[in-house]
């Protein structure tokens, strides 16, 4: 959602910290926010922290340092003073049947008169492994929980106050004891994990964490649970080889990127299957120079095998308990090492079934929102939207989940203070006016006592799809004959497979490649673009070029709009939710839904041009509205908060208008000349709108203005008409 790169070594951040001693360092912050249900009370923060000094950084420590002030707004001061500050550490069950280690600290208001109810959390996620050794690869757990009070000195437990104090309050390995009810104070506290021992020039560590908001610690742990199995991700067989990323080993890591200590490679010192020895005591099958593999990586000769970094972290995942090397439990409950074993047998696990690269803060999401225009008409908007939601495939488990398309409109707008038709409409103004959806079922699975009882019942209202289907016109157009094959002979001669068409010239005029067969119909742009995405190609195993779907269309007509007002549309798909049962998935009901906020177009319906023809038929029936133009009925046609573009907030409509460009003069009784508009009839629309400003600037006076439409097509004579205006 953003980034931000902080420095502490500028000139500006030195004059504002003078104490503060550079280290030469450059943060990059990556923060990632999601619709999904069951994370969308969550921050993801992802940091890769440089250093661009000369010299190494040793002994380095992460913190979070958190000053929550809780209260309702509007209070004032004093709302700090009644805080509550804690600190957790546990397995919590996720969703999807696994467990997730939560190491964080929280704060909530503790108010004694109707205190707020949301509790704030910062989870550690994880972070790069140190090569020494000195941090556990995938230790998530905070090093240290300290909470301080506003008001004491630092030796008796208030904040820190310079570079040492912060780095002392870093460096202890200390979990303060939760404060006991009736001892509420304006907290601050301090999370920290390391220490990594040496960060060399150039080098670069990574590290993740969230911020989380939760009703009460219950559901703040539950949401914790959820973001950290969102940062696990999922693992994908990025290279197309099936033996990396197998038994449980998901990292590479070459002998040359290790510094040799005593003249031994401390990768000879680690067993690939248990690279994180927290868990396991000492290993005898090390990792020996013979089971190394030559590579080339960057341009670089290495010499390099496929580990298990996380394999405590995928034991507690599956056993919801902190592994260790008393309890035994990797020898036990975990089973990512057991190639015997099937994919959804080995919840949890990383590295298995080739699936050698792993994509991190990866949550269960909606379809993406299909490519949609609108084209407005009397009363009425046509709303066109692509097919590519419906080839949605879940990324946890493989299985399409496409269940349905939603269809938006918000109107009632009023363009609310410093927004625009950019911003688009609040929440609250969306309204589903339909949805159509696939025909299937769920399984409705109840574990009881006496048995497993299954239930199988319709998923949604089973419309079908097919009520929404539409092809393109021009497909089927004479004038087009030959253009299908033509289209599919380029489209099986490139590797290009991009939504739209290329151009068929460059800059130079020249020619693209096998492009000539299409140059007959270069005057219609529109047409080609439209053959193109119809077109399909297979995959092709032998090239290794990549299959290009055929794209196909959907329609809507919406008849419940009112002319001359701004209206907004969305089209969204929904997912179907997914289960488990003995380790194979089954849809369970309802998935996620997409948020009409996030894609959306606006339009604004109106009469439609009047061509020559129905002149000549019907006569001339150019007129406007409001007429007469009252403050009631400004107001009524959804009206505007003023901005610096429309100063009025309020408008009238010419409707009507001819099939042509035309020119709209209008003038006062006296004939001067008031303001002048230009309409471009031979669009979609026959209505032209008017603030009520005059070329000069100024808001109109009440009265009874003439105006004069002129058509630059000789079929349309010019029209003269009047309204009134009372402000």
């Amino acid at each position: 959602m953003m980034t931000c790169i902080m420095t502490d070594d500028t000139r500006l951040s030195q004059e504002i910290n003078p104490d503060h001693q550079p280290l030469h360092i450059e943060i990059t912050q990556r923060v990632y926010a999601w619709s999904n249900d069951l994370i969308n009370d969550a921050i993801g923060l992802d940091y890769t922290i440089l250093n661009t000094g000369i010299t190494p950084l040793e002994d380095v420590y992460i913190g979070f340092f958190a000053d929550c002030d809780i209260g309702r707004r509007g209070e004032g001061g004093g709302i700090s003073n009644n805080d509550m500050v804690g600190y957790y550490n546990g397995m919590v069950r996720v969703s999807d049947g696994t467990f997730a280690p939560v190491s964080m600290g929280y704060m909530y208001d503790a108010a004694e008169n109707n205190p707020l109810p949301g509790t704030l959390g910062i989870l550690f996620l994880d972070h790069d492994v140190d090569p020494s050794g000195q941090t556990a690869p995938t230790s998530v757990g905070i090093r240290s929980f300290q909470h301080f009070s506003a008001t004491a000195a630092f030796e008796e437990g208030g904040d820190p106050n310079n570079d040492t104090e912060r780095y002392e309050l870093l460096s202890r390995q200390e979990i303060d004891s939760n404060p006991m009810p009736g001892k509420e104070n304006d907290y601050r506290f301090l999370i920290s994990a390391g220490p990594f021992r040496k960060l060399a020039p150039g080098q670069k560590l990574n590290f993740r964490a969230a911020l989380v908001l939760g009703r009460g610690l219950s559901n703040l742990k539950n949401n914790c649970a959820e973001i950290a199995r969102t940062w696990y991700g999922e693992g994908f067989n990025m290279d197309s080889l099936p033996y990396t990323g197998v038994g449980g080993r998901e990292t590479l890591v070459c002998a040359e990127d290790f510094e040799a200590v005593d003249g031994v490679n401390p990768l000879f010192t680690m067993t690939a299957d248990f690279m994180d020895t927290t868990c396991t005591g000492p290993i005898l099958d090390l990792i020996e120079s013979s089971d190394l593999t030559k590579m080339e990586i960057d341009g670089q000769t290495k010499h390099c095998i496929y580990v298990n970094m996380d394999n405590c972290l995928e034991c507690a995942r599956q056993t919801g308990r902190k592994c260790t090397t008393a309890n035994r439990l990797i020898f036990g409950g975990w089973n990512c090492n057991r190639t015997d074993l099937p994919a959804s047998k080995r919840a949890g696990c990383t590295g298995i079934a080739g699936r050698e690269t792993i994509l991190h803060w990866l949550a269960e999401m909606p379809p993406a929102p299909p490519g949609v225009r609108v084209v407005p008409g009397p009363n009425m908007a046509e709303i066109f939207w692509s097919d590519g939601s419906e080839r949605s495939v879940n990324l946890r488990n493989g299985q399409a989940d496409f269940e349905s398309y939603q269809i938006w409109r918000a109107d009632g707008w009023d363009r609310p203070f410093g927004s625009s038709l950019v911003n688009g409409p609040a929440s609250n103004l969306w309204q589903l006016i339909a949805e159509f959806d696939v025909v299937n079922d769920f399984l409705d699975v109840r574990i009881l006592q006496t048995g497993t009882v299954i239930d199988t019942l319709p998923l949604g209202g089973n419309t079908g799809l097919d009520g929404i289907r539409y092809r393109p016109r021009c497909l089927d157009d004479p004038e087009f004959t030959g253009l299908a094959e033509a289209m599919s002979d380029y489209v099986n001669g490139t590797t290009v497979a991009a939504l739209h068409l290329p151009a068929l010239r460059g800059a130079s005029g020249k020619i693209g490649g096998g492009m000539e067969a299409l140059l007959e119909w270069e005057d219609h742009p529109a047409v080609l673009d439209t053959f193109y995405m119809t077109t399909e190609r297979p995959d092709d195993p032998v090239s290794g070029w990549p299959g290009k779907p055929a794209m196909g269309f959907n329609h809507h007509i919406d008849r419940d709009v009112h002319n001359g007002f701004t209206t907004f549309y969305a089209v969204t798909a929904t997912s179907h939710a997914y289960k488990y049962l003995r380790g194979v998935p089954y849809i369970s009901g309802p998935g996620n839904s997409g948020d009409p906020g996030s894609a959306f177009i606006s339009t604004k319906p109106g009469t439609s041009p009047q061509s020559a023809e129905q002149r000549m038929q019907h006569g001339d029936n150019i007129y406007v509205y409001p007429n007469p133009a009252t403050r009631h009925a400004l107001a009524e046609f959804q009206q505007m908060h003023p901005n610096a573009g429309d100063p009025t907030g309020v408008r009238v409509n010419f409707a009507n208008l001819p099939q042509a460009r035309n020119t709209i003069r209008i003038f006062t009784l006296d004939g001067d000349l008031v303001q002048t508009l230009v309409h471009d009839g031979t669009a979609d629309i026959g209505e032209a709108s008017w603030n009520l400003v005059s070329r000069n600037g100024q808001e109109i006076v009440s009265g009874i203005y003439l105006y004069v439409v002129h058509s630059d097509d000789g079929g349309f004579d010019d029209h003269i008409g009047k309204f009134v205006v009372v402000r």
